[in-house]
């Protein structure tokens, strides 16, 4: 963040929306605030700075999405007797793999890939550009179209032959997805198989399909070679090791063998790019290759990955004993100073 008082502008049209017609005020709450994943010193500052002097709250907890979710995780009752676990987060720009001991980010051994949900959504308008309609411009709508159409394949190239067939039966992969036009659709979907057969037993042109249903980008291949890139980066260019790679050397080469077990049999998989379908079957699967044969392996992914680490965060604050031991009160960030809520949050 470079440009704080545009982020002010923001937090205020946040909060005005929860206290404005409430009896009590910011002044007179906790709060628990997340930050992204190596952020810089200077911007974790201004940021404790402003929630104690501008706001003026009365307590804060400061933390990074991974331990959020990961105390959600260790509070599952089949989970109380593991202390480790590891959590990979893939987001819109990044995809972190973090392991997670008794609670603590282990700040050494963190990975990053470049590789994210915004890669993947450059890569569909890329080829989307290239085979049918210019969607160069249409950054949002090609992203919602990802959302909603793209998977992750656990047998790729038995999907790459099915998506090359011409026959419906066969190619159960291909789908036609609707743009918006902003009149009937104010948000793009994907037509059923059902519907795209029976248009092609009718022999109905594409002409009269369009004028049915405004514009369509018909889609096959794209709806599980994008989401490869998480496995496979080095395909399309970027110089680095795979999602299952990367898991695989962190395990084996970074983590001490006491972790070892403990993170090959509680992996949690979070963040928006987690809602791709098969994406959980995916990693699992080739996961257990990579793994030790006497050992389990596991993926765990909640029902909503993207708010997993606000759970585990409202988990967090209505339990006291725990919420006290990472809370800082205003009256002690006025007699300590920062240096005090870097050595007590939850943050790497």
């Amino acid at each position: 963040m470079s440009n704080w008082e545009l982020q002010k502008e923001i937090l205020d049209r946040v909060l005005s929306k929860f206290f404005d017609s409430k009896p009590i005020t910011i002044s007179d709450l906790n709060l628990v605030v997340t930050e992204p994943y190596f952020n810089f010193p200077s911007t974790k500052e201004t940021m404790s700075e402003i929630f104690f002097e501008d706001y003026q709250v009365s307590g804060l907890v400061r933390s990074n999405p991974a331990f959020l979710a990961a105390y959600k995780y260790y509070s599952r009752t089949a989970q109380h007797s593991s202390r480790y676990c590891l959590v990979v987060d893939s987001g819109y720009s990044f995809t972190h793999i973090l392991p997670i001991s008794s609670g603590s980010i282990m700040e050494g051994s963190v990975i990053r890939l470049s590789v994210g949900g915004k890669i993947l959504t450059n890569r569909l308008i890329e080829t989307t550009s290239y085979r049918q309609l210019d969607v160069r411009s249409e950054v949002y709508i090609m992203n919602q179209c990802k959302e909603d159409s793209c998977f992750v394949s656990t047998d790729f190239w038995s999907d790459l032959e099915r998506a090359k067939s011409r026959e419906p039966k066969i190619n159960t992969i291909a789908r036609e997805y609707v743009l918006p036009d902003y009149v009937d659709v104010h948000r793009g979907y994907l037509q059923e198989q059902s519907s795209i057969n029976a248009a092609a037993d009718d022999q109905k042109s594409k002409e009269d399909r369009a004028k049915m249903q405004g514009y369509t980008l018909r889609l096959a291949n794209e709806r599980f070679t994008v989401p490869e890139i998480l496995f496979h980066p080095s395909d399309v260019g970027y110089q680095e090791m795979g999602l299952v790679e990367v898991i695989e050397h962190l395990i084996t080469e970074r983590l001490p063998s006491a972790f070892r077990s403990g993170a090959w049999a509680n992996c949690l998989l979070i963040g928006g790019n987690a809602r791709l379908p098969g994406f959980s079957q995916r990693l699992l699967q080739d996961l257990r290759r990579c793994a030790p044969t006497d050992l389990p392996v596991n993926v765990f992914t909640p029902p909503n990955p993207q708010t997993y680490a606000w759970e585990g965060g409202a988990l967090l604050a209505s339990t006291p004993d725990d919420f006290d031991r990472y809370l800082v009160t205003r009256k002690e960030y006025e007699e300590n100073g920062h240096a005090y809520c870097e050595s007590k949050f939850p943050v790497m």
